[in-house]
């Protein structure tokens, strides 16, 4: 595998871990705030002043959290496309290179088909042939009287090996 294929798929795991991290503490703080939200709401000595503190605080964390996605985001597609740009520069596309390894495993594919077939169309063929012979072998036996020698002519030529009509 290309070195710059390795380093994008390590680029894209961290920005999928990144991503499931950042959505599973957003949807905690997003929990908090409804919780905080539930308690401000029922709490009669809470000064009016506290509770618009408290609502200002979560405004500004989340778009904090927002511009923090962002800038992030901005930094993986700036990573990534160096490594894109540094591809180009080899004198091969990233996506050409993992159209080509597809190709090549669906040309591996189909050739590794295509012999396991003539390799069971053959076994198919020697135990056909055999299975004939057998069968063969059977009724000349069945068809012989006792002293005229032709089971042991049989028993012969069922030693020797099969040979190719």
């Amino acid at each position: 595998m290309h070195p710059q294929m390795i380093a994008k798929q390590i680029v894209d795991f961290n920005k999928a871990t990144f991503d499931n991290t950042f959505d599973t503490i957003k949807v905690l703080q997003d929990h908090t705030e409804k919780t905080v939200g539930l308690f401000l709401g029922k709490a009669n000595l809470f000064p009016e002043e506290g509770k618009k503190v408290i609502t200002d605080w979560v405004k500004t964390y989340k778009k904090g959290r927002e511009d923090f996605k962002s800038a992030v985001d901005d930094s993986f597609k700036t990573v990534e496309s160096f490594f894109v740009d540094a591809a180009n520069v080899l004198g091969c596309s990233l996506y050409g290179m993992i159209e080509k390894t597809d190709q090549s495993l669906r040309d591996v594919t189909h050739k590794i088909k295509k012999a396991s077939v003539e390799v069971v169309d053959k076994s198919i063929q020697t135990m056909a042939a055999v299975t004939d012979k057998a069968m063969l072998n059977r009724k000349i036996v069945g068809k012989g009287k006792t002293g005229n020698g032709k089971a042991k002519a049989v028993r012969q030529e069922s030693n020797n090996p099969v040979k190719n009509k």
